[in-house]
């Protein structure tokens, strides 16, 4: 948690995130209740770990839960590119037009002087 810490220094919601969970866990705290509280992992997703850990099979739990947030994120990230990508495209159109009128103006003139 700590490495993360300081990973993340450029990210300093995500690095209070990582201090706090660090300082839960030197106090004594079980992972997943430190990882609850500093706001890394979501309460269903808390109680999983506890019970991975209890089982022992906390690696594949974990496994579990980033797999889970990797989708979230890629939904989240795609989403917001679903926001923005109509915006884009009418730019793009009215680039194009803006273009094409500039060529086309002066063609159409050159054209009506000629015949």
């Amino acid at each position: 948690v700590e490495q993360a810490g300081k990973l993340l220094e450029d990210v300093p919601e995500a690095a209070m995130r990582c201090d706090r969970c660090a300082e839960l866990l030197r106090s004594g705290a079980e992972l997943p209740f430190a990882m609850e509280t500093s706001g890394f992992l979501l309460r269903a997703e808390s109680r999983m770990l506890a019970v991975g850990l209890k089982q022992g099979n906390s690696d594949r739990i974990m496994e579990n839960i980033a797999d889970r947030l990797m989708e979230q994120a890629e939904e989240a990230l795609e989403n917001t590119v679903a926001k923005i990508e109509p915006a884009m495209v009418l730019l793009a159109s009215a680039l194009v037009g803006t273009i094409l009128l500039a060529v086309m103006l002066p063609l159409m003139n050159i054209m009506t002087a000629i015949g």
